[in-house]
């Protein structure tokens, strides 16, 4: 029994001082793992700063490459701005010649304007001596025309409208009314239309036969016969009212020369030319029209 408690008791003899070894030897090992992070940590950081001394070196490196990549296009940049230095200054002697021949050919060319501002005026005086001669002829040559229809008809040439002296008055006293009432000037001209002259060519157009006639006709000043307007008429009679109507004023007006001289129905010789089948309506009106001369010496539009 009492050694059994001897050995119970170095049993346990054995195990504390097994579980202090073991402390001492955990405790050991704490302090040896404390020194390793230590050293590890230290080792870190001298591995970091290598690296950041590498990265420095690397931009130090790339730094220095783009400096030197900086001065060869600053001296290709120079080499270049002396080259296009060279070239304009070439130019410049250039632009030099080229506006000396400049001014050069600018004198010529005033030296030429003058000679052809001359010959100008000697061919302007030329087109007016052509202009008088061809005046001459074209009144030689109407003059002959007329004596010649005369021949041939035997009877005067168209017809006039002669304003009776009460007439006169009623336009004189109607025309100083439009002047006075502008905003009444189509109703007072419509008054001499029906009062005065449409009367005047219904009785023309009776007599004559004019209504629904087709053709060409003429209208003549009677001041200057050789002036005159051709015209083409499915009726006669219809158009020659419009006329009328054009030259008193009630009806509008464009930009035709016939109206812009101002002149009354009475102004005018009114002639049928011929008869003509509507087909052939164009074709006979551009006839007559070049062989009056219509459009050079005449009321036609050119």
């Amino acid at each position: 029994m009492q050694a059994t408690n001897i050995i119970l008791l170095l049993l346990l003899i054995t195990f504390v001082v097994l579980c202090f070894y073991l402390h001492l030897q955990q405790t050991k090992l704490k302090t040896e793992e404390k020194k390793a992070e230590e050293r590890e940590k230290k080792l870190r950081e001298k591995i970091k700063k290598a690296q950041d001394v590498t990265n420095l070196e690397q931009e130090v490196t790339r730094l220095q490459s783009v400096l030197d990549t900086t001065h060869h296009l600053i001296d290709t940049t120079n080499t270049e701005i002396a080259s296009v230095s060279e070239g304009l200054q070439q130019k410049k002697e250039e632009y030099k010649e080229t506006i000396q021949a400049l001014n050069e050919a600018k004198v010529l060319l005033e030296k030429q304007r003058a000679t052809i501002l001359t010959n100008d005026k000697e061919i302007d005086s030329l087109a007016e001596t052509i202009d008088s001669l061809k005046n001459s002829y074209r009144a030689a040559l109407f003059a002959s025309k007329r004596e010649e229809e005369k021949k041939e008809s035997g009877d005067q040439i168209g017809w006039t409208f002669c304003l009776e002296a009460h007439e006169e008055n009623l336009t004189r006293i109607l025309k100083g009314l439009m002047a006075t009432y502008p905003d009444l000037e189509t109703d007072f001209a419509n008054i001499i239309w029906k009062k005065i002259w449409l009367p005047k060519i219904q009785k023309l157009a009776g007599q004559q036969s004019l209504d629904g006639k087709t053709g060409i006709y003429r209208l003549r000043l009677v001041d200057d016969e050789s002036v005159a307007y051709v015209g083409q008429a499915v009726n006669i009679k219809e158009r020659w009212y419009t006329h009328m109507k054009k030259m008193l004023g009630v009806e509008k007006t464009g930009n035709e020369k016939l109206y812009s001289l101002g002149y009354g129905p009475e102004k005018f010789i009114w002639e049928l030319v011929e008869e003509v089948d509507k087909q052939d309506l164009d074709e006979r009106e551009k006839f007559w029209i070049e062989w009056w001369g219509c459009k050079e010496w005449g009321l036609n539009k050119k």
